[in-house]
């Protein structure tokens, strides 16, 4: 059955059908109603009746919304920070969020249709390893990750599903694509298409030619002002309060010794470790037979990328620089064996038959405790452990319990006022 599909999504007449298919599931709907959101995007009542229907997995307002306001974000600073819901509307932002999201969700359907699962521990490594989540010496750090969460407006949990669907998704696609030459016919098509160009003429019409326009009369302005009232109508604002404490403003008031220093490294040891990698190549082979005839030419000489040219018609695809967890078991288990510049045995797995090549080897590497002491000794990570309530950190002043008053914090004299108070208009 699998190896069946394979060989269907070969066919570019099979491909344009699938691509046909998708754009069904799209459905084109007006004006989100509801407040909330960065943007104006809907988070009202209705965020739990779904909009779109893709293979039994329903899209609700709430993520469509989300999505919008991810599009919004992307491309506002070329509109100098002012692009407001309705005028990214009407640019098609809308509808381009729809369209990433119904096709994210049918590339992850597939992967699933091939047997594709991602583990826990792929996963978290995915996410550690990413850049955007680590500090300035180059680790994981909960509180840069917790940011990018709040800004992106996302939960734990659904970022951990988007990078699972992220992985599975780039090993299904990466072996969809393998394999696959263009028709002429249409890739001249596609070129012609956005190659085309246009010559036009216009006229400049400037407000100074117009010299016979009467002004307004009372009844025409009060009419328009009617009509168009929202235009002069000003935003609604609140005058606000707000008291803000941060664990750096804390941060002198907690001791910590090089033991609990020492404890928390090795309770976090793993943020600290960065697992091997590899640069690697693949070719995936619809059967046994051409893989090993694959390996055979390069075992007598040829070249791994003349050999797969050849065999497939294409060049070998680029998987980058991943760790073990990134691919397939089966897969991470070749890949991981090989030297630099070395192929792999014929590897079977749920989307094929794997040539894989290693073009540069990184060795693993745990960050020494002297490198990182100062960042866990740092006032975010000593407050982070008081707010806690582990018992790794001890204050030396600020607040006590006095159960006379019924458990109130209570400050000692002369103790300055560490909490910040903004009024907000």
């Amino acid at each position: 059955m699998l190896q069946a599909l394979r060989k269907s999504t070969k066919s570019w007449t099979m491909r344009i059908i699938l691509i046909g298919l998708a754009a069904t599931f799209v459905v084109f709907f007006g004006q989100f109603s509801g407040g909330g959101g960065r943007h104006g995007g809907g988070h009202g009542g209705g965020n739990a009746n779904p909009l779109v229907e893709v293979g039994g997995t329903r899209l609700t307002v709430q993520q469509i919304s989300q999505a919008f306001n991810q599009e919004i974000q992307a491309v506002a600073p070329i509109f100098g920070g002012q692009l407001d819901t309705e005028q990214a509307r009407r640019i098609g932002l809308l509808d381009r969020a729809v369209r990433r999201l119904v096709a994210n969700e049918l590339v992850v359907l597939g992967a699933g249709d091939l047997g594709v699962a991602i583990s826990d521990d792929q996963v978290r490594q995915a996410i550690v390893s990413r850049p955007e989540f680590q500090n300035s010496t180059g680790q994981f750090d909960a509180a840069v990750f917790a940011t990018f969460l709040l800004r992106a407006g996302l939960t734990e949990d659904q970022l951990v599903e988007q990078v699972r669907a992220d992985i599975a998704s780039r090993q299904y696609v990466n072996a969809v694509q393998v394999g696959g030459a263009t028709p002429f016919t249409l890739a001249e098509t596609v070129y012609n298409y956005r190659e085309e160009r246009r010559t036009a003429e216009y006229v400049m019409i400037g407000f100074d030619s117009f010299t016979d326009i009467s002004a307004p009369t009372q009844a025409e302005l009060a009419t328009y002002f009617e009509a168009e009232g929202q235009v002069f109508q000003a935003p609604e604002y609140r005058a606000a309060t707000i008291v803000s404490i941060t664990p750096e403003e804390l941060a002198g008031e907690i001791a910590v010794d090089e033991d609990e220093v020492l404890a928390e490294y090795e309770d976090r040891l793993q943020e600290f470790h960065v697992p091997e990698q590899r640069e690697l190549q693949q070719a995936v082979f619809s059967d046994r037979e051409g893989a090993i005839a694959a390996r055979d030419r390069i075992d007598a000489g040829e070249s791994y990328d003349a050999v797969v040219s050849s065999a497939l018609g294409s060049d070998p695809v680029d998987l980058g620089q991943v760790i073990a967890s990134d691919l397939l078991p089966e897969m991470a288990d070749a890949a991981f064996v090989l030297g630099e510049d070395e192929v792999s045995a014929p590897v079977e797995s749920p989307l094929g038959w794997h040539l894989i090549r290693a073009t540069a080897v990184t060795p693993a590497e745990t960050a020494p405790f002297e490198d990182v002491r100062d960042q866990l000794a740092g006032a975010a990570d000593c407050a982070g452990r008081y707010f806690r309530g582990d018992g790794s950190g001890r204050r030396r002043t600020g607040r006590r319990r006095d159960a006379g008053r019924g458990g109130r914090a209570q400050r000692h004299a002369g103790e300055p006022d560490r909490w910040r108070i903004q009024h907000r208009s």
